[in-house]
């Protein structure tokens, strides 16, 4: 196993444990560069580090999460109603 497979391993297993089990299902995958609103007049671009699925932590529901690399050293969580997806050409 090379050294980039290696952290890329490290890296989703990492990711998993601190922000949730990976979803089975998306409508975007780690690698792919998504823009979202961080409020109503800012959006934001970045790379999909990890999807973690929906939770239930006590009495809250956690939907879908994209935990996204924007650039500015911690990584943005995105829930999927906040992606702006681009109309099919």
């Amino acid at each position: 196993m090379q050294r980039n497979e290696r952290e890329a391993i490290d890296l989703a297993a990492n990711l998993a444990s601190t922000c949730g089990p990976a979803a089975l299902y998306s409508d975007h995958k780690p690698g792919e560069t998504i823009t979202y609103h961080v409020s109503p007049h800012e959006t934001r671009s970045g790379i999909i580090l990890h999807v973690a699925a929906p939770q239930q932590i006590v009495s809250t529901h956690i939907p879908l999460t994209y935990v996204v690399d924007a650039g500015l050293g911690f990584p943005d969580m995105v829930f999927a109603t906040d992606v702006i997806e681009q109309p099919l050409a």
